[in-house]
């Protein structure tokens, strides 16, 4: 390969491929097709060309789809394990919940649209992280939400969440539980692989832009388009999480609250991106189911999202009906991102709270009322 591509970060999150890696070795994925093994001295596109021809010829495909499925066993556990930490627990909003985030589009696109299966997995560990956030248990919630950045970069926002909101003497706890977990991932794949293993965790390899959003359409290159689509996200849910801290204090952790923060979070990665895909959606998308189902009440609104971006962005619907798609304009962009964003700051904007118990099943539970001061 040229020295071009050898200096290409690209971005890819390690815990995936760890487990999914494991789990082809365990059942024994490729061994009909053994592996192409090449001389280093081989040019790039033969190389490339063999490990095609073992992949698709040697029906490697299916037999890594196939067991990628164990992903949606955790994305529906984080999302049972945060609601039975609210006064939905035990109710018909448990199966509910389920049915909608498994009859949720962008989540499925993960697996059958662009093969992104590690999104799933990253979203079920945030949503235990939280959880954990809720039950006072804060070093077993830095463990979840580190593997869960470890996973896919975009719940790093959900950590930044976390960090902000952390009360003070509770802060070293989730530290040490985040950095634990990260140094057990990735000393081991810094010392005996490459240090570009750092690289990916910033999310600046990968970045493309297309003309179905504004970026896409202001077209930045280089450090200026990571400062526009990575960088941005962090600096505006850093605000708005210092803004709900003050503004709602131990209401914050209130199962609507919490979980209306986090989808605004998710959401400014949509705002910000330089291109848009259907399984891009996914987090936010179940967070809305859970938000909603949470505070025992799903909203028309909420409906009309779900089916909304599965027209204006899944590419099989498009591709039936390309007036849907609107390709030079980014308006399915700030209509489908506007309306996520409206659906997430409703809830961080009311006066009282969103769950019946208030935040006595939450954090006042364990004594928080004297950590964080609301705010008159």
């Amino acid at each position: 390969m040229s020295a071009a591509q050898l200096s290409l970060p690209w971005s890819i999150a390690p815990v995936y491929p760890l487990i999914s890696g494991s789990m082809a070795a365990v059942v024994h994925v490729g061994t009909s097709s053994p592996f192409p093994h090449l001389k280093g001295t081989a040019p790039c596109a033969v190389v490339v060309a063999a490990w095609e021809h073992w992949f698709l010829v040697g029906r490697v495909q299916y037999q890594i789809v196939r067991f990628a499925w164990f992903v949606w066993p955790v994305a529906l556990l984080g999302v049972a394990t945060y609601l039975r930490t609210t006064d939905r627990r035990n109710t018909r909003w448990e199966p509910a919940a389920a049915l909608l985030t498994a009859a949720c589009l962008p989540a499925v696109a993960c697996l059958s649209s662009y093969f992104h299966p590690e999104g799933l997995l990253a979203i079920g560990l945030a949503l235990v992280a939280l959880a954990c956030v809720r039950r006072d248990r804060w070093a077993l919630s830095g463990v979840f939400v580190a593997i869960a950045s470890l996973s896919q970069q975009s719940a790093w926002l959900v950590a930044l969440v976390m960090f902000v909101i952390v009360p003070r003497d509770r802060l070293a706890r989730l530290f040490v539980g985040f950095l634990g977990a990260s140094a057990l991932v990735m000393f081991p794949l810094v010392v005996f692989g490459s240090r570009r293993a750092l690289v990916g965790l910033l999310g600046a390899g990968f970045s493309q832009t297309s003309t179905d959003t504004w970026i896409g359409i202001w077209n930045p290159k280089g450090g200026v388009l990571w400062v526009a689509s990575r960088l941005a996200p962090f600096v505006v849910t850093a605000l708005v999480a210092l803004w709900a801290r003050r503004r709602l204090g131990t209401r914050v952790f209130g199962a609507g609250e919490l979980a209306a923060l986090v989808c605004f979070a998710l959401t400014t990665r949509l705002v910000f991106e330089g291109a848009l895909f259907d399984y891009y959606f996914m987090a936010v998308a179940i967070m809305l189911v859970v938000l909603d189902c949470a505070r025992g009440h799903l909203r028309a609104l909420t409906i009309a999202w779900l089916l909304l971006v599965s027209i204006a962005f899944d590419p099989y619907v498009s591709r039936g009906a390309p007036l849907l798609h609107l390709s030079y304009l980014p308006l399915e962009q700030i209509v489908v991102v506007g309306v996520a964003l409206f659906l997430s700051l409703s809830v961080l904007v009311q006066k009282t709270s969103c769950e019946a118990t208030s935040v006595r099943d939450g954090m006042a539970a364990v004594g928080a009322r004297e950590v964080l001061r609301p705010t008159p």
